[in-house]
């Protein structure tokens, strides 16, 4: 599928969302033994301006009070971690 985004794009305002360091959040998961990702790449345009950022700072509104306690956000990639598999089934 080929989705037009040219419109859209020439009336989207430009917000810069600084790209978090990864060294910053390997630390976050010092001590954890499990994981789940989820990859929402089918849900963010990449056709359409400004998409990552814009959605990166979305995920981290919505998900502001898990980050760093058991959630990473990198761009499209939202990654739970726990210290063990009954926490982690708690979570998920």
């Amino acid at each position: 599928m080929c989705v037009d985004c040219r419109a859209i794009t020439n009336i989207t305002v430009k917000y810069h969302h600084p790209i978090p360091r990864l060294d910053d959040m390997l630390d976050e998961l010092h001590g954890s033994c499990v994981f789940s990702k989820i990859d929402l790449k089918s849900v963010m345009p990449f056709g359409l301006t400004n998409a990552p950022s814009t959605f990166m700072r979305l995920m981290n509104h919505v998900l502001r009070a898990f980050i760093g306690r058991f959630v990473v956000i990198y761009f499209d990639d939202i990654l739970v971690y726990s210290k063990n598999l009954d926490d982690h089934k708690v979570l998920v």
